[in-house]
């Protein structure tokens, strides 16, 4: 996971850096969290907003005799992180994009929000056979594991989904099966921190007029694709952190996030979960359309709310 950190040295010469990370430093030091600040790197820069360690150095590139092809030969699509360098010489790109956009039609293909509806179950084979597809045509990605990619972090949607665990509960707090309710939107907001935040937008005879937020942490199993989010609090219903949430935990497996950055795939028991990337301030913009906070739930009663969209 990124963590906040400092430029702490530049090397004129090589273009290569180091950084000074601070994140756990501030932390009082009797916190199991604690972690004095540490250095770094060398990194190189890559692109106005990547970098990465560079290549270790070996035998071959001290012999004069002429190297192979270069990576640099080799173009890196836009928006990729390139964690595997062998890898990316030889990765078929757009096989990839292919299975990607075959997951774009199947999920436009959900009459509701994300398929979690048991109207949208005979719909289902057709979204597993396109995520099953990506899978296989991004076995050998030269991507980190999603613990280590930084595009993890920011606004993701899901667009599709299919566990018949959360279309019976139309959505993800069970709130969006209660009579004339339906899921209007799916969204979870990643933090460099850790943090976690998950909106449920739920209408009432089509008009969003509550939405739901838990909070909590995110985390990683020891090879880097699984994550599990746990929440611990949230707004319900009505209620701002209310006590009748007890807490919960999402576990994904084989999460992978596309080349371009665009999608992410996960397995959950019982099905495969699709998420859409927000470009920045796009959640914020869509939640100001429908009336809704930007931070925090709300919902039928409060106050500050400004009441459905005509």
């Amino acid at each position: 996971m990124w963590a906040d950190a400092t430029v702490r040295s530049v090397d004129e010469t090589s273009n290569e850096f180091t950084v000074w990370i601070t994140e756990w430093d501030s932390l009082p030091e009797d916190d199991p969290a604690y972690e004095p600040a540490y250095e770094e790197g060398p990194y190189n820069a890559v692109g106005d907003d990547e970098w990465r360690r560079p290549a270790a150095a070996d035998d071959s590139e001290l012999d004069d005799s002429e190297p192979d092809a270069p990576v640099a030969d080799v173009p890196v699509p836009h928006g990729a992180v390139i964690f595997d360098a062998a890898k990316h010489v030889v990765y078929d790109y757009d096989a990839e994009a292919g299975a990607v956009e075959g997951i774009a039609a199947a999920a436009g293909a959900l009459e509701r929000p994300a398929g979690m509806d048991n109207d949208d179950k005979s719909r289902w084979a057709a979204l597993n056979g396109a995520v099953e597809t990506l899978y296989r045509a991004s076995a050998d990605s030269p991507a980190p594991p999603v613990a280590e990619d930084p595009r993890l972090c920011g606004d993701w949607e899901c667009v599709g989904c299919t566990s018949s665990e959360l279309a019976e509960r139309r959505g993800l707090t069970g709130l969006g099966s209660a009579p004339f309710t339906k899921l209007g939107g799916l969204f979870f907001s990643y933090q460099p921190s850790g943090q976690v935040v998950a909106r449920e937008v739920l209408e009432f005879f089509g008009n969003p007029v509550i939405l739901n937020e838990l909070r909590g942490a995110f985390g990683f199993n020891g090879d880097g694709t699984a994550m599990q989010e746990k929440y611990l609090e949230a707004d319900l219903a009505g209620q701002k952190e209310s006590q009748a949430f007890q807490g919960a935990t999402a576990t994904l497996v084989d999460c992978r996030i596309s080349a371009d950055g665009a999608v992410r795939i996960g397995r959950s028991a019982g099905g495969v979960l699709v998420f859409k990337k927000l470009v920045p301030g796009q959640l914020n913009e869509y939640l100001k359309a429908k009336r809704l906070p930007i931070s925090g739930g709300t919902y039928l009663g409060n106050p500050e709310w400004a009441g459905p969209v005509a």
